[in-house]
């Protein structure tokens, strides 16, 4: 029994590679472009649902700073306290973004 196998490739360029690789990274990017716009979508409509008003994408990623600036701030138990200053600088501030353009609407 023969167990060896031959393998054939077809001889390409470093332009042909190139441009295959920037093929994939468009298809890649695009793809991810759509799934960060379909689920910032989603989130929308769940803050709107639960806040019960209509929102827009600037507000979802204003109350997405906010949260996110909330819990980085709370999460880390041994911070320095500069850091931890910052933090609750930039939480401060989202929060105050937040609201100012959560109430620019009402």
């Amino acid at each position: 029994m023969n167990t060896q196998m031959t393998l054939q490739t077809r001889p390409q360029t470093f332009t042909q590679l190139a441009a295959a690789t920037r093929r994939l990274a468009l298809q890649a990017t695009l793809s991810l472009s759509k799934l960060t716009r379909i689920s910032l979508s989603r989130l929308t409509r769940y803050y709107a649902q639960v806040l019960d008003r209509p929102l827009d994408n600037r507000h979802t990623i204003a109350l997405l700073e906010a949260q996110a600036a909330f819990f980085l701030g709370m999460m880390p138990a041994y911070c320095p306290l500069l850091i931890r200053v910052a933090l609750l600088v930039w939480a401060t501030l989202a929060v105050v973004r937040c609201k100012r353009l959560l109430n620019e609407n009402s």
